[in-house]
């Protein structure tokens, strides 16, 4: 039973939160916040693609590289020659460049090309995407 109650103490209380002083972005271990400074404001790479000397801030990144610039691009746009090492990426080409679909914000209804550019605006303007807006520039980027 005491050893439970050390440990308890121990762990970090679920609404303990740490903060990034530059962009306010939350997190809730310590280790999650080092990892976001150092990659995203204080620019550390310690990871180095052995072919190219590229270097990145993560191992998925890296590999993500590899795989992406290395690799061969197995999947091919079935309306044109591009290829591409993701399937997803194939097919959202396909989708925005051939079928000219967009992909509108549940949130503000502000349509994009791509994907990946909705998910980016929506953790930017709205969040987790669950709440209203935290400014009221609605899609302005």
């Amino acid at each position: 039973m005491k050893n439970e109650e050390e440990t308890e103490q121990r762990l970090p209380k679920k609404s303990e939160s740490h903060f990034c002083r530059f962009c306010a972005k939350n997190f809730s271990r310590r280790c999650g916040l080092q990892h976001h400074l150092e990659a995203v404001h204080f620019k550390v790479r310690k990871f180095r693609c052995k072919l190219c000397s590229k270097t990145f801030a993560s191992d998925p990144a890296l590999r993500m590289h590899i795989k992406t610039v290395h690799l061969g691009r197995k999947y091919q746009c079935n309306f044109c020659d591009k290829r591409y090492t993701q399937e997803h990426v194939a097919r959202d080409h396909y989708e925005s460049v051939h079928l000219k679909k967009l992909f509108p914000c549940k949130i503000c209804e502000k349509q994009f090309k791509y994907r990946c550019d909705l998910g980016q605006h929506v953790r930017k303007q709205h969040g987790d995407g669950k709440t209203e807006s935290k400014t009221s520039n609605h899609g302005k980027q």
